[in-house]
């Protein structure tokens, strides 16, 4: 009889006793969870896992109907046991009235957390993935474009206060950038639920925003397309005078569409013949990542010529050697020139 009604404890899920602070002590943890319910509070218990983790926390019904509630007190061993019992009593009360504790005390926290504070926890976030830049982008952008909204609390900011902030500033690319990382920074509270929607978000779809957006003109950014005879003329014109390695390190860029500060630092490491792959390191950006690019046969051939001349004229000891891809011919003959002297 007692061998059977031994079983019949380990299987239970649910044991009901009086609990107090030691009653988390003297519970072993089992092979599957199981609640100790307080025959005192109704609906306050310790949740136990098989891990070992002791949680208090409490469940009823919104209002009394409706869905289930489980809020979470707090670890068994970190929160005091009259605190936990407390909260559990501000907890089971909230929900009679059909008040979600724990959207109430995200809430509280979207009405006291301003976009500043906001901005700083979300960049103690990335700083380890990010470059210095970027974070050193994202302070100047709430230090100086969001100034008018950064001490207002997030859960205070409506789409029409993003609207005012837009409508007054210079509406410059600054300004645009701070209205994207604004809309980043606060996309990390609203899936935290701790806001339900991000005004910046709303406000940059709406059409007083999104029009007066300008554009990234091509003229600012490219060689617009009716002057591209023109440079590529004015280019042949001098092109005897540029050198092969300005001459081959201009056409790796019209041929990839890489930046030129990118494109000039690359290394005979980051080519791969066999598997006719370049690798772009991206130091400069926010992801620290590399692109990959796949070589075209006139790009193939134009790298295979740059590697057998630099061969030859190591052998010929004309050149120094150099890692990397496009380098100067002036500065390697200095080079070799100050070799042969302290040679001599």
């Amino acid at each position: 009889m007692t061998a059977k009604n031994n079983v019949q404890r380990l299987v239970t899920s649910t044991i009901k006793e009086h609990i107090t602070a030691n009653t988390h002590k003297k519970h072993q943890p089992r092979n599957k969870t199981f609640n100790i319910r307080c025959t005192e509070l109704k609906g306050f218990y310790i949740r136990v896992l098989p891990s070992g983790l002791k949680t208090y926390m409490v469940n009823g019904r919104l209002g009394g109907s409706g869905k289930q509630k489980y809020p979470k007190v707090g670890d068994c061993m970190i929160v005091p046991f009259d605190e936990a019992r407390e909260t559990a009593r501000d907890y089971l009360y909230k929900l009679s009235q059909g008040t979600d504790p724990v959207l109430q005390e995200r809430k509280d926290i979207s009405l006291k957390l301003t976009l500043a504070k906001a901005f700083q926890d979300y960049i103690e976030v990335i700083k380890d993935y990010r470059q210095v830049r970027t974070i050193e982008d994202y302070k100047r952008r709430i230090g100086l474009n969001l100034k008018p909204l950064r001490n207002k609390a997030i859960g205070e900011i409506t789409v029409q206060d993003v609207k005012d902030w837009w409508r007054s500033s210079d509406k410059k690319r600054s300004d645009e950038l701070a209205l994207m990382y604004a809309c980043v920074v606060m996309d990390e509270y609203v899936s935290d639920e701790t806001i339900e929607k991000n005004p910046f978000r709303l406000a940059k779809i709406s059409n007083s925003v999104k029009n007066t957006i300008k554009p990234l003109g091509e003229v600012e950014q490219h060689i617009p397309m009716k002057h591209m005879q023109a440079y590529v003329t004015a280019m042949f014109g001098c092109w005897d005078r540029l050198g092969s390695s300005m001459r081959d390190l201009v056409f790796f860029c019209f041929l990839t569409g890489k930046r030129l500060d990118e494109s000039r630092k690359l290394k005979w490491s980051d080519i791969d013949f066999d598997e006719g792959v370049i690798e772009i390191q991206k130091l400069n950006t926010k992801m620290k990542q590399a692109d990959y690019v796949p070589m075209t046969p006139y790009l193939m051939l134009l790298l295979t010529e740059r590697e057998r001349n630099s061969v030859e004229n190591y052998k010929d000891g004309k050149y120094a050697p150099n890692d990397y891809v496009f380098w100067s011919n002036i500065w390697n003959r200095a080079k070799v020139l100050s070799l042969h002297r302290r040679q001599d």
